[in-house]
């Protein structure tokens, strides 16, 4: 039984081949694994429902995978701000708390694209309303932030205080929107205003009622710059223990649907009312971004999820890994964890090794209980400072690679993140390897998830003639033969580039804005026939236009010898992005098998490869020697 999503999907691996099962069933679920000598068994047990089942016959992890995505859908391509770091807590004090936070994060040289609110921006916890005392002045506080590039996300959840006068309770009330007894009243609870009532997202009508306070002129002195929300409690959570702190059965939804058959899929309908909610205020021009706890089969298409409320421990950072890429085989591949643990207090440690993991997840966010210790990376010694900004530079470093993975998801439905299963299915030892991970197929990262270790044990795959590089170019390297003893220090955690791949990256700045115009740099680990590929994709970063009408560029990377070719994939709208390469690194390997790095900033004829760009349908060929 899980606690804030229920994905009823299985998928079963072995040496020939792999397959699927999808239960396409929202009433409360069990599920029980059991091993043996001969295999596994699996007991899906539904509460009530219909038997609605598809079966994925593969035969590939690759294409199961791409067939439950190819039913569920997959998300459009996220705004690229929300790629960087989200810097959150319950709760900032007041607005002048959030400006002093990202003039601090500037100062300190950390990088930052979005400052979060908890419950405590809105008046007396009443969602689409703003604190008239800490937050009297919120367009101010907006525009302070995006003149700095940063954005805002706010928490919105699905409960509203029974109050008169609260527009969004009387209006509710007045039209029947909100969910009901057996008896016809309106179902009434505990929650964080005290007594609440819930939408009834099943109405259409309430449906769309809800989606318009999300318009500009619904939700005082908003701005685009407030660009996301953050839809909590949406499972939905109650403080009532005697119904196990959420809906009882016996409420229902519009058309007498009962809240027994379809309670696992009230925070789909709540994230696609507030998706289309965003896209209406925007005129569907910008993407939206909505961060959900609860999440079901398709909800993958309006929202990214969090993994909830963890606690500080180094145990939760190998959690973080499993449980991300167990969503990303599932098609919710915008998925992270409260970076230090939500409960309790971290280590210095600890946190700097929750920032070293978090970076290679695909949402980065920290997040904290209320009450607890700020947690701003500028709060602590510079001993501790340096790691944690190492790592969030390298997070910025690698955002053309996770830009790029993100918008193939869109094409293909392949992971973002993926288990080392995914690439290598016909290697038994890594089935069960759950705390590595691979970012699209060239870069290898293996979490430190234990205090005061000086080495971890890491798998390396692919076989003896394939070799991973370090990904911060030391020289390290390893054969994809499998287990090795890695040493780690507190700096930075293992890291490696594959060979036969190239990496785009760029010089890390303080925002994802301030890095849209710099330049590329590839990094190409050639393969032993000294070649290499790769992958690039640009738009403008924020608006549906690479959608509506193909305005953007997706390119193929190639490295030959001492050539570099970058060749057009589509016939796209791409003559609005100049693309200019800066620094092309090789790496080869000599008879030796030693590597041999090589930096080059200029071609074959002197000439500095930032004075060439990539525009428009001709390939650009770069010569190096």
């Amino acid at each position: 039984m899980a606690m804030y999503g229920a994905i009823p999907v299985i998928y079963g691996h072995g040496f020939n081949s792999t397959s699927g099962l999808f239960l396409h069933n929202a009433a409360e679920l069990w599920v029980e694994i059991t091993n043996n000598e001969v295999g596994a068994d699996a007991f899906f047990m539904a509460d009530s429902g219909a038997l609605d089942l598809f079966i994925f016959l593969g035969p590939s992890p690759v294409d199961v995978v791409r067939q439950y995505t190819s039913l569920t859908g997959v998300a459009h391509l996220p705004p690229i701000w929300t790629l960087g770091y989200h810097q959150c807590r319950w709760g900032y004090a007041d607005q002048q708390d959030v400006q002093t936070v990202i003039a601090e994060m500037d100062a300190n040289d950390f990088p930052i694209d979005a400052i979060w609110l908890d419950i405590q921006h809105t008046q007396e916890m009443k969602f689409f309303t703003w604190n008239s005392e800490n937050f009297s002045d919120p367009v101010s506080m907006l525009q302070n932030l995006s003149s700095t590039n940063r954005y805002l996300v706010v928490l919105s959840d699905c409960h509203f205080k029974k109050q008169e006068g609260y527009f969004v309770y009387d209006e509710s009330l007045a039209n029947d929107y909100f969910m009901k007894n057996l008896d016809g009243t309106v179902y009434e609870d505990e929650g964080w205003p005290g007594p609440s009532s819930w939408m009834d997202y099943l109405n259409p009508e309430a449906q769309e009622y809800y989606s318009s306070l999300y318009l500009y002129e619904n939700w005082n002195d908003t701005t685009p710059t407030l660009g996301g929300v953050w839809n909590d409690m949406n499972e939905g959570a109650t403080f009532n223990f005697t119904n196990e702190r959420t809906f009882p059965y016996d409420v229902y939804h519009y058309g007498g649907v009962s809240n027994r058959d379809i309670h696992n899929m009230y925070g789909l309908l709540q994230v696609k009312a507030t998706h289309k909610g965003l896209i209406d205020r925007d005129n569907g021009t910008l993407r939206p971004f909505i961060l959900t706890r609860a999440h079901f089969a398709g909800s993958q298409r309006y929202a990214a999820f969090w993994t909830g409320d963890n606690t500080a421990q180094f145990g939760f950072i190998s959690i973080s890994f499993s449980m991300c890429l167990n969503a990303n085989l599932l098609g919710t591949v915008f998925c992270g964890a409260d970076i230090g643990g939500f409960f309790d207090e971290p280590t210095e440690e600890l946190l700097q090794r929750f920032f070293q993991a978090g970076a290679w997840l695909p949402f980065f966010r920290e997040h904290s209980n209320l009450g607890s210790e700020r947690r701003e990376p500028y709060v602590f010694s510079e001993e501790v400072q340096g790691p944690i900004r190492d790592a969030m530079k390298m997070r910025y470093e690698h955002l053309p690679v996770w830009y790029t993975l993100f918008y193939e998801h869109t094409r293909t439905g392949d992971p973002v993140i993926r288990p080392l299963l995914y690439h290598y299915p016909d290697d038994s030892d890594v089935f069960e390897i759950d705390d590595q991970l691979i970012l699209g197929r060239d870069i290898l990262v293996k979490a430190v998830d234990e205090a005061g270790v000086e080495s971890v044990r890491m798998y390396f795959p692919g076989g003896e003639d394939l070799m991973w590089y370090s990904a911060y170019l030391d020289d390290t390297f390893y054969p994809g033969t499998g287990w090795i003893d890695v040493p780690v220090t507190i700096d930075r955690i293992p890291v490696y580039y594959r060979q036969g791949g190239i990496v785009p990256t760029k010089v890390p700045e303080a925002s994802t804005t301030a890095m849209k115009d710099g330049f590329y740099v590839l990094t190409c680990v050639l393969d032993n026939n000294h070649t290499a590929t790769g992958t690039l994709y640009v738009d403008d970063t924020l608006s549906f236009e690479y959608k509506d009408s193909q305005k953007y560029s997706y390119l193929s990377l190639e490295a030959l010898e001492y050539d570099v070719v970058l060749s057009p994939i589509d016939d796209s709208e791409d003559e609005d992005f100049d693309i200019f390469v800066g620094v092309i690194v090789t790496i080869t390997f000599d008879d030796d098998g030693k590597p041999v790095k090589r930096i080059y900033t200029h071609d074959v004829d002197g000439v500095p490869l930032v004075e060439k760009k990539f525009q428009g349908k001709e390939p650009l060929v770069i010569k190096l020697k």
